[in-house]
């Protein structure tokens, strides 16, 4: 009789023990932190409105320190440093069409096309 008792013992601790470790190693849950890498081409808007080009952040974390302008052929228009989350350009005279807006933003550079009306 003491043989079983210690032997149910036994058992039910092993479940215990393996429902309490049941994650199955580095599962991830809505439990778990974790570092996120801030998505910097996605939390920048480049539009047109009007004659103004903007250059604006959507998220705070998101500086842009720098905005270059180049026309359809390469010549660049426009090179600033920029210290905040906004940036604007006054296009008229400049030529319809597609100008290239180069961005450096928390250390990352990207390139984004847009139409300008230029009226």
């Amino acid at each position: 009789m003491k043989r079983i008792f210690t032997l149910l013992l036994v058992t039910l601790s092993y479940a215990s023990f393996a429902q309490i470790g049941g994650n199955e190693g580095a599962s991830r849950d809505e439990n778990t932190t974790s570092i996120q890498e801030l998505d910097v081409r996605n939390a920048i808007l480049i539009y047109a409105a009007g004659s103004e080009l903007i250059v604006r952040s959507t998220n705070s974390a998101v500086e842009i320190d720098q905005v270059r302008v180049f026309d359809i052929n390469g010549q660049m228009i426009s090179a600033e440093q920029v210290f905040g989350t906004q940036w604007n350009m006054n296009m008229s005279g400049k030529a319809a069409g597609i100008y290239i807006v180069a961005i450096e933003a928390n250390n990352k550079s990207f390139a984004k096309r847009v139409f300008v009306t230029g009226k």
